[in-house]
């Protein structure tokens, strides 16, 4: 049987957001990796699909001196490979290279993985961390939030139906600054995360001038740990609090249970997440006693 899905594939924003101002009931398109595996045994309940996919505006990746923006189309695999956010943000290319397959990261997009709103999203911490807004476009004009505001529950955003995500921006680190990325998953690869941490420091004279903390799957949405942050900020490198830090982490995260681990080994894994992302983070070089 065939099934009008009323679909369209606008070749701009400005064609797309003018179809989303005539009718907001449309699905958004991108790389497809969550909304058709959601629709595969129910295609007749998808309703009119708009396919963003052509629009080439959106899959711009610009490094500038200062900020970066990424298009809501760049794909997993776009960050991994790109060379210069290797070299100024490794958290989020090692985050990009821990998602699903080959063929999901080449297709799955950022701006997806944000629409989707996942608590599990992978680039969600590293991003959160990095101190990232996300961008938004509707027939109404622009508007931005800083990431760790945008997500509100389980699948749910500040976005509205007749908006479009558009990338996200944010500054590149300065200074001494030093990151990762970690995830536990079922399995070594091809997993959902059980627990994941992003972790972003600044040190300065041998002690931690700036810290962002963002944890996956332990809360209804990415988590930014601003309490244990607190416990961090301002400690010497040699000396760090990383019992009390960890302990602050595994109570500040409201993990459920769910196939993939309970709540309470969630929280403790993402203790012990950050007792290993710290040490990482301070073995990496030009991180001293002397900052």
């Amino acid at each position: 049987m065939l099934i009008d899905l009323g679909y369209r594939a606008p070749d701009s924003l400005k064609e797309a957001l003018q179809i989303l101002g005539e009718d907001s009931s449309y699905l958004i398109l991108a790389g497809g990796t969550d909304l058709l595996v959601e629709y595969f045994d129910a295609r007749e309940k998808m309703g009119k699909v708009l396919d963003i996919s052509r629009m080439e505006e959106l899959k711009k990746m610009e490094i500038g001196e200062e900020k970066i923006f990424l298009g809501a189309l760049t794909t997993h695999e776009d960050i991994y490979r790109n060379s210069d956010l290797q070299k100024t943000v490794p958290l989020l290319c090692r985050a990009a290279k821990s998602v699903g397959a080959p063929q999901i990261r080449n297709q799955g997009t950022l701006g997806g993985n944000m629409a989707n709103a996942s608590p599990a999203a992978d680039l969600a911490p590293p991003l959160i961390a990095l101190g990232a807004r996300i961008m938004l476009s509707g027939p109404d004009g622009e508007r931005s939030f800083n990431l760790d505001e945008f997500f509100t529950g389980p699948g749910k955003t500040r976005k509205n139906s007749d908006e479009i995500i558009t990338g996200v921006e944010f500054s590149i680190p300065g200074g001494d600054f030093r990151g990762t990325f970690l995830k536990v998953g079922q399995r070594r690869a091809l997993a959902i995360a059980v627990a994941s941490l992003a972790i972003a420091l600044s040190c300065r004279d041998g002690k931690v001038e700036e810290v962002r903390l963002a944890a996956g799957s332990v809360a209804p949405v990415p988590l930014r740990a601003r309490e244990t942050e607190k416990i961090l900020q301002g400690q010497k490198l040699d000396n760090l609090p990383l019992e009390n830090a960890a302990g602050r982490l595994e109570k500040e995260a409201s993990p459920i249970d769910d196939i993939r681990g309970t709540g309470d080994y969630r929280a403790r894994v993402l203790g012990n997440l950050l007792r290993k992302g710290l040490q990482e983070v301070l073995s990496q070089e030009g991180v001293s006693e002397n900052g």
